[in-house]
């Protein structure tokens, strides 16, 4: 099972970049 912490992270730092 994923965690969706690691989901969030990924989000978070993809608009960060943005």
């Amino acid at each position: 099972m994923y965690r969706l912490d690691y989901i969030f992270k990924m989000l978070y730092f993809g608009l960060c970049i943005i």
